[in-house]
């Protein structure tokens, strides 16, 4: 009986401490809440932030059907691989009908079939994210001007099959005649859609969005003289390089391939370019995409209002994925890919990512597509399309580029600034072939 006593009491010491410890946590969170200085409560959300973001991925990684390794071109010293989360997930796959919309809150049971959420997010793209693992689903997009997602990474790998004639090491030969398309053609709706458009926002393309009359109609020549700033360059992510970059090196990242193309742009073709090399990446230090399209979204307006005749922005990337070479006039170089948001996803148009520049913007990337195809045949691949807005509202004439992939080489990056150059040129021109 005494025995039984000593353990109920030890039982109710326990339960009345336990009780005791919760309430000091609940004061202390209380008292920090109101207490702590703005810059404290900053560094706790962030650091809360972070470690939503390894679970996160943790989670995604190791056990979703539609989250896959592509182990070929995955990077040995991938720290999300070697993490603890990982390594727990891997053991109990708790999260077998996980997708990436689900971790962001996207997904609605009620409304939302696994068939249908299976449909949005993985059938209508495939690519993988630069942590090397394929998925669909919206990955690159903070939402606090609604351009980040929760997990970050900016790739957008369509693997689809191709009919181009390719080499021994798997670059593609470019096509010796000019392909052009008739009015007719591109007239209609599947055929334009099937030809020019990949990605996740592809099903929620419509007529009204791409109709070509009104499109090809639109005047995307600049105004500017070249006596004042015309083009801006910059890059969301500068930290992006190559398969040979060489560490530390900036030359050798996107930041160097978006000077090349500034210096053509400005010695060939007499064009004022400004090229902006802020490192909007990088934060205290270390590399953190997750705000990188916030700060981007944040200086944009100062650099435009000091410099109102810019009509131009490129915001010039690398993608993840498997190599994309392709050879013209002998020279090897990366494939191109012009990008557009739709701010529009499986529910309808997203509202506070409004975009009153949408229809140029795809006017844009759409002759800028069709002009490649003409000069430079399978220099660019087809027009990528996500849901969000990735700050090309901006202007009008403003357009993202993913050059190549981690798999290609800084030089076969440089490459292709020459016909990317070319390309520009003629479209802001109107001019057609010059002789050179």
């Amino acid at each position: 009986m005494k025995r039984n006593q000593r353990i109920l009491i030890k039982c109710l010491y326990s339960f009345v401490w336990l009780f005791i410890s919760i309430m000091c946590i609940y004061v202390f969170m209380k008292a920090y809440s109101v207490f702590a200085s703005k810059d404290i409560r900053q560094t706790f959300r962030e650091l809360g932030n972070e470690i939503t973001l390894d679970i996160g991925m943790s989670v995604v990684n190791a056990s979703s059907p539609v989250a896959k390794y592509e182990v070929a071109n995955r990077d040995s010293n991938n720290k999300n691989n070697k993490s603890f989360f990982y390594h727990i997930m891997s053991v109990f796959p708790i999260n077998q009908y996980v997708m990436t919309d689900v971790i962001k809150g996207g997904y609605d049971a009620k409304s939302d079939s696994f068939y249908n959420l299976f449909k949005d997010t993985y059938l209508a793209s495939n690519f993988s994210d630069e942590f090397g693992i394929m998925h669909q689903a919206s990955t690159d997009n903070d939402e606090i001007t609604g351009d980040v997602s929760l997990i970050t990474g900016d790739s957008y790998y369509e693997t689809e099959g191709t009919n181009n004639m390719e080499e021994d090491d798997g670059s593609i030969l470019t096509s010796a005649t000019s392909i052009k398309y008739s009015l007719k053609k591109l007239s209609d709706f599947s055929f334009l859609k099937k030809t020019f458009y990949i990605g996740e926002a592809s099903p929620y393309l419509t007529k009204n969005d791409i109709s070509v009359n009104k499109l090809l109609k639109k005047d995307m020549t600049m105004k500017t003289n070249s006596d004042k700033p015309q083009i801006l360059i910059y890059h969301t992510h500068s930290q992006e390089a190559f398969r040979d970059s060489k560490s530390g090196d900036e030359e050798d990242t996107v930041v160097g391939v978006g000077e090349c193309l500034a210096k053509i742009l400005r010695n060939k073709y007499g064009i004022n370019v400004i090229h902006d090399t802020t490192k909007f990446d990088i934060v205290n230090g270390r590399e953190n995409r997750n705000l990188a399209y916030n700060a981007v979204a944040d200086k944009l307006p100062t650099i435009l209002k000091e410099n109102p005749s810019i009509e131009v922005l490129i915001d010039l990337h690398r993608d993840e994925g498997n190599k994309r070479v392709v050879t013209i006039n002998g020279v090897k170089m990366a494939q191109a890919m012009f990008f557009n948001g739709l701010s529009r996803n499986s529910k309808g148009p997203i509202d506070y990512l409004y975009n009153p520049n949408q229809e140029e913007n795809l006017a844009f990337s759409l002759k800028m597509k069709l002009k490649a195809d003409e000069l430079f045949p399978n220099f660019a691949k087809k027009i990528y399309l996500k849901p969000l807005r990735f700050n090309l509202h901006f202007k009008p004439k403003s357009l993202l580029i993913e050059l190549g992939t981690n798999n290609n080489t800084v030089e076969e990056a440089k490459n292709a600034m020459e016909p990317l150059a070319k390309v520009l040129y003629q479209v802001l021109t109107g001019e057609d072939n010059e002789d050179e």
